[in-house]
């Protein structure tokens, strides 16, 4: 009997799990505006954020922290830290397997301040069939979030309660017969939120194979200067910088909608938002802005210029009705192709 695992199943599943872990996400930062609105003063705090480059020795360093806890053991720094040092490649990417355990695979991308730590010995597992389920899973997850604070590669900041929860499902069956799906990996997404607002593309991802084991431990995001109090308030570490919310979520929908009528606009809520191309050497004071993803309905035309089909994010600002939205990316003209046939 032939075992076919089915990839454009698991490929259908994955995107499946993917698209819940992002609706899931999006609603949450506007229920947090609706109530911070709701509040007598609607006030927050503007905060420092930074987009900094690691270094090829800081990226081994990271690695190495985040591997000792995806394995459960001390991993040796020099290692990680010499191997990325020699890792080709090209500007602002690093990517290394690690000699001692070549089934470990390190990926650090500057873009979006991010490292990823991989086990391929578990990822490219199809077919055990222990399964220790959900609730055992979030367990792993807890204890590992636990780790990852011990180590520094997160803080008292990062708010767990807050966790999204996903599946990851393959399939498995004989040829011509219905396929049977099971879970693959059950994947924790923790957005990272200063007092209570998420900071957009900033989070924590951690994967547990159905068997229990650690797939991948994702970190990424701008760094923040900030402390944190016992009580869990975070203020930033140049003093505290009042802002009061007076846009309200409605008028932001309404004037985004109005701005971009051929196109669909979804609402992601109120956000902290450091935009790609802000100076990589200092820091950006931000305030919290609503955050839409809009995609062109095409054919459509933006300021006499055929819009693309890829879609973008729009933030426009919760202080100063009279504010530009910013674009990234920006819109550009339409981009052909070959003609079809």
């Amino acid at each position: 009997m032939n075992t076919n695992y089915s990839k454009p199943m698991f490929a259908t599943a994955l995107l499946v799990a993917l698209v819940g872990v992002a609706c899931s996400t999006a609603n949450e930062p506007e229920k947090s505006s609706r109530a911070l609105l709701a509040s007598p003063s609607g006030r927050t705090d503007a905060f420092q954020l930074k987009h900094e480059p690691k270094s090829r020795s800081e990226v081994g360093r990271h690695a190495a922290l985040l591997t000792g806890v995806l394995l459960g053991k001390t991993q040796d720094e020099s290692e990680f830290v010499g191997q990325a040092n020699s890792a080709a490649g090209a500007e602002g990417s690093v990517h290394f397997a690690l000699p001692s355990n070549p089934r470990i695979k390190i990926s650090y991308e500057e873009n979006s301040d991010a490292i990823l730590v991989l086990n391929e010995e578990l990822t490219g597992d199809h077919e055990s069939t222990n399964d220790i389920g959900s609730a055992a899973a979030e367990k792993v997850f807890e204890s590992t979030f636990e780790g990852l604070i011990s180590n520094a590669e997160i803080s008292r900041a990062w708010d767990r309660t807050v966790v999204v929860r996903a599946q990851i499902s393959e399939a498995e069956g004989v040829s011509g017969q219905k396929l049977t799906s099971r879970t693959k990996e059950y994947v924790f997404s923790v957005p990272r939120k200063i007092n209570g607002i998420p900071v957009f593309g900033s989070g924590l991802t951690v994967s547990v194979h159905r068997g229990g084991g650690l797939t991948r431990l994702k970190v990424f995001g701008p760094q923040i200067n900030s402390s944190t109090s016992g009580n869990g308030v975070e203020t930033s570490m140049t003093g505290t910088d009042a802002v009061t919310v007076s846009v309200s979520q409605e008028a932001a929908d309404s004037r985004i909608r109005a701005q971009f009528p051929r196109a669909k606009v979804v609402p992601v809520g109120l956000q902290y938002w450091l935009p790609d191309g802000t100076s990589r050497l200092t820091w950006t004071r931000v305030e919290p802005r609503y955050i839409y993803l809009m995609a062109p309905i095409l054919p459509a035309v933006q300021d006499g210029a055929n819009l693309i089909g890829a879609g973008s994010f729009v933030a426009v600002s919760s202080t100063d009705a009279t504010a530009t939205p910013t674009i990234w990316p920006e819109v550009g003209p339409v981009v052909s192709g070959t003609p079809k046939p």
